[in-house]
């Protein structure tokens, strides 16, 4: 596709829109009612009532944390709750393929830009991208926040860092990998490297802060991850239970895609630090570090969860994880990336087709 700069990752979301779009309407599903399925609803409920939950209430909001439903106030104030809602998941889900573009062409080249997101949109989980979940806002937020730190602009880094942190547990460690590659770089602990520590300090602190006053347990996100059967384990143990998964586990196809997901991400970090590798990878600037420690830091939380259920969802907000996925394909033989790019659009349309029935993918 021959397109100039950001014009790429908007046709590329504009395509990928209108063709889930389209193929769950074939499923004869409804575009605002799969939007709230399942984890979708639970934002929507701090969006409308925030962290006040019943006693004794099973499986309580306050797990979740609360950005994409801040963030959907703004439009609230002049369009309806739903209407809020949805425009909101859209247009950060646009803001993340351009994010995550923007990031991998200052990691390296516009090819790996245009590569990591085409193979961001063809992961089957990206339909959360437009649903009312956090994974599109922590993508548009850490991408951001990493093209915003390449790019020396530190003060739009922190504001994304914080948001990023007001998204998920995961946007500290975010913080914490930029803010350790910078000490490390400069070998010394300077004004942009506390500036980031703040700035994720504060999203907890005002995630902390909100679920104490209106769930009375500032760490009311920890406590509860139990009632949603997760707890802090080893990560072999996750992926015992994803294996185990495997031979019952409805739909199946979800099921594959959990434990695929995360053997691609591991894959593709053992690739990056592989030496052999370096030979393969002269033709373009090396990836920095930060590329394989993000993915690290993303995904390292759900894989010591005890779960792997959901894994295709968490491993869709690996963004880090994509782009080196897509250096490596690009290392490949033309027809296996157009064969891994056939076979991920499959399998997304089968995904489209048990969401759009209400079925639990992740």
């Amino acid at each position: 596709m021959k397109l100039p700069g950001i014009a790429f990752p908007i046709a590329t979301f504009a395509v990928w829109r209108l063709a889930q779009l389209w193929f769950l309407g074939l499923a004869e599903g409804n575009a605002v009612d799969a939007a709230f399925q399942w984890d979708g609803n639970a934002y929507r409920r701090i969006f409308e009532s925030g962290y006040h939950v019943s006693p004794g209430e099973r499986q309580p909001v306050t797990a979740f944390f609360p950005g994409i439903a801040w963030v959907a106030k703004a439009p609230d104030l002049v369009l309806g709750h739903t209407a809020a809602m949805v425009l909101t998941a859209n247009v950060i889900a646009l803001l993340a393929f351009i994010a995550v573009w923007a990031a991998a062409r200052e990691w390296r080249d516009e090819q790996l830009g245009r590569a990591s997101v085409i193979l961001l949109a063809l992961w089957p989980a990206s339909l959360f991208y437009w649903s009312f979940f956090s994974e599109a806002m922590f993508v548009a937020t850490t991408a951001g926040a990493v093209w915003a730190d390449r790019r020396n602009h530190r003060w739009l880094a922190a504001l994304l860092l914080g948001l990023a942190a007001l998204t998920r547990s995961q946007g500290v460690l975010v913080a914490g990998v930029l803010v350790v590659v910078r000490v490390v770089r400069r070998r010394r602990i300077d004004g942009t490297a506390l500036l980031y520590s703040v700035a994720a300090v504060i999203g907890i602190a005002a995630v902390m802060y909100t679920q104490r006053e209106q769930a009375g347990d500032a760490l009311a996100f920890l406590h509860h991850q139990d009632d949603w059967g997760r707890s802090i384990t080893f990560p072999w143990t996750a992926l015992r239970e994803g294996i185990g998964a495997l031979k019952g586990g409805q739909p199946r196809l979800a099921k594959w895609l959990d434990l695929l997901g995360v053997t691609a991400m591991g894959l593709a970090v053992v690739w990056a630090l592989w030496p052999r590798a370096r030979n393969t990878r002269r033709r373009g600037r090396p990836l920095p570090p930060e590329s394989w420690l993000l993915t690290v830091a993303i995904l390292i939380v759900p894989l010591c969860s005890g779960l792997l259920s959901s894994m295709n969802r968490y491993v869709a907000s690996a963004w880090p994880g994509f782009v080196l996925l897509s250096a490596w394909l690009l290392t490949a033989n033309v027809r296996v990336r157009w064969v891994v790019y056939g076979a991920l659009a499959l399998a997304s349309i089968y995904f489209i087709r048990y969401w759009a029935q209400g079925e639990f993918i992740g």
